[in-house]
C-alpha cells in the first residue's frame, strides 16, 4: 500500500459534503418538527397540502411544488 498517495479529496469538496451533510439534517429535523406539531405535510408558505408524491420522493419538503415554484422564480 502507497502511504504516499494523494488526497483524493480536497478541502473545498470535504466543506461542501459537510455543508450539504448539515442542511439535510437540519431539513429532517425541521420535518420531524412539523410532524411533532401535527402540521407536516403542509405547506409552510400557504397551508394548503402537500401532494403525496412530493411527499414520497422528497419526505422533508415544506411547501407544495406552486410555492416551491414562486420561491425559485423570485
Amino acid at each position: 500500500m502507497n502511504e504516499a498517495a494523494p488526497n483524493l479529496i480536497s478541502q473545498d469538496d470535504s466543506r461542501e459534503f459537510i455543508l450539504a451533510v448539515h442542511n439535510e439534517l437540519e431539513a429532517c429535523e425541521a420535518a420531524l418538527y412539523r410532524l411533532e406539531q401535527g402540521c407536516f405535510g403542509l405547506c409552510v408558505s400557504c397551508g394548503e397540502e402537500i401532494e403525496l408524491s412530493r411527499l414520497i420522493a422528497s419526505p422533508v419538503t415544506s411547501c407544495c411544488l406552486r410555492c416551491q415554484s414562486f420561491t425559485k422564480v423570485v
